[in-house]
């Protein structure tokens, strides 16, 4: 575990300190949670540091070298804001389309909505037992989508805790999708079209600055909008019984923007495809050339597939924090969290579930305690392709540290206390969890909770006469000898003199002309 020497607070981050209208960015090396971080800066110097522009976001990532750290940008509730309260108008998150899912507490998280997982569908009825239907299908949240869109109405949507509730009553199992969706992808024509047809690994925003989209030869792939093509308009004709649209490929190649405003002058805009038999269709129209289409990236947006207001909200952290990763691009983390990577420590020994135990506690903090769906998955990021221990026990089921978690993901059919011996909980490859006989022996994962430690330390040093050991040249090299020193002695850390009443050093012995801080 670092320790600090003197005051100094583990920390990553950075911040910013104001003069005039001229923004100093300092990168600060030490780690810290979140939250610490943001009243470090505000103690130290003005604020965490707000990104106003990819230039600033540039500055930041190169200042940083290499290093992720917390910038101001928090969440409360659904709204990102500034720490220190400036409109957020510039964002660079790293993800392109998240999806919700419910647990077992009837929280909701989201994730990458390329993972499988069930669903829950409904139907517009106002009989609410005949609302809701389960789907024990694991699909991703767009084929979700389509399955209930073509068999009920939507995926379900929840408007109250009172639905929230029956929806929990009608699962079999979690997590599962529901219709909510963060959709930073847009229609030119602001159409509401959900239907995505990304080719694989698809959308990657290369060099940070594919915002457009292209239909390929058969799907789609987002790209640079400077980027010459022939590109998909549509002409909308309506009578006062009903409207048509007639898709029409134009050869010319020309920027996204371009096309867009050749689309508007001529026809009526460039194309939205709405399902796979019209992306079908078109594929057929742009013969076998990258076209593009109406689609690109704009802001963050968190919407119900059937297009209801968003009217209530369940998640299950209402605080998260903001990460610049090394790349540019940002991220959302704990704020509670310092070190996620640091938390948890694969153990790859082969122990019975009660010496794992003992183990963790005598090296970390205790056998690893699963809060929610992200701390499985990052878990599950550690493991080494075998089943492992967790903190799980029953007696009746507690976790080993004392955690509260009411988070549960047990495979199919468990937990099934198999020979009325398995008291204790593994992890399977696929996340799920298993009980088992605690004697059995696998490797394990052991949690340690980061805290910051501070250590005084008071030394003795000889001054030759005439030299003043509060010159900031002469402490500097003082403390430079002195962490050279610890360093030997396998001390980490950050080494900080610390002043009483404005000095460093103290006077112990002025006959003998020995000065000691």
């Amino acid at each position: 575990m670092e320790k600090d020497i003197l005051v100094i607070l583990l920390l990553t981050g950075s911040y910013s300190m104001m003069s005039c209208n001229v923004t100093q960015f300092t990168f600060v090396s030490n780690k810290m949670t979140g939250d610490a971080a943001r009243n470090f800066c505000r103690t130290t110097f003005t604020d965490l540091a707000t990104v106003e522009n990819e230039d600033i976001n540039q500055q930041l990532v190169n200042i940083a070298q290499g290093n992720s750290s917390w910038i101001g940008l928090l969440r409360n509730r659904d709204n990102w804001q500034w720490s220190r309260g400036e409109n957020v108008n510039y964002t660079n998150w790293s993800r392109y389309f998240y999806c919700a899912f419910l647990q077992t507490d009837g929280s909701w998280n989201d994730d990458i909505c390329s993972r499988e997982m069930p669903f829950m569908c409904y139907n517009e009825t106002n009989n609410i037992s005949e609302r809701y239907f389960w789907v024990n299908v694991n699909l991703t949240w767009s084929r979700a989508q389509n399955y209930c869109h073509v068999n009920y109405t939507d995926l379900v949507s929840i408007r109250n805790e009172a639905e929230n509730q029956e929806i929990l009553k009608n699962a079999k199992s979690f997590p599962f999708w529901i219709g909510l969706f963060d959709n930073p992808w847009k229609w030119s024509d602001g159409g509401n079209s959900t239907f995505q047809n990304w080719e694989k690994g698809q959308p990657n925003n290369v060099f940070k600055d594919q915002k457009c989209v292209e239909l390929r030869t058969s799907a789609w792939n987002d790209y640079a909008c400077s980027k010459r093509n022939p590109f998909l308009c549509y002409k909308k004709s309506c009578t006062p019984l009903s409207c048509t649209s007639t898709y029409i490929f134009v050869s010319k190649l020309l920027s996204w923007d371009d096309a867009q405003n050749y689309c508007r002058a001529n026809y009526t805009d460039l194309a939205t495809i709405e399902n796979q038999t019209m992306n079908d269709q078109l594929l057929i129209k742009t013969r076998n050339n990258d076209s593009w289409i109406g689609l690109h990236h704009e802001r963050d947006n968190w919407q119900w597939s059937n297009g209801e207001p968003l009217a209530y909200t369940n998640w299950e952290r209402l605080y998260f924090c903001a990460v610049l990763q090394s790349d540019g691009s940002w991220n959302d983390s704990f704020c509670e969290t310092s070190n996620i990577s640091e938390r948890y420590s694969w153990i790859n020994l082969y122990m019975t579930w009660n010496k794992a135990q003992q183990y963790c506690r005598v090296n970390y903090t205790d056998l690893v305690s699963i809060r929610n769906e992200s701390e499985n998955v990052e878990i599950m990021k550690k493991a080494q392709g075998s089943p492992f221990w967790i903190g799980l026990f029953k007696d009746p089921w507690k976790w080993s540290d004392g955690a509260q978690s009411k988070f549960e993901k047990w495979n199919n059919q468990e937990p099934n206390n198999l020979n009325l011996n398995e008291k204790c909980v593994e992890i399977w490859p696929n996340g799920t969890w298993n009980d088992a006989d605690c004697s059995l022996q696998k490797p394990f994962i052991c949690s340690q909770t980061l805290v910051d430690k501070r250590i005084k330390m008071r030394v003795r040093i000889d001054v030759q006469n005439g030299l003043n050991p509060e010159d900031p040249k002469i402490s500097e090299a003082i403390l430079n000898q002195i962490k050279g020193s610890l360093s030997k002695q396998h001390f980490t850390g950050n080494l900080q003199w610390e002043k009483s009443n404005g000095n460093i050093f103290n006077v112990l012995n002025t006959d003998e002309d020995n000065n000691t801080g």
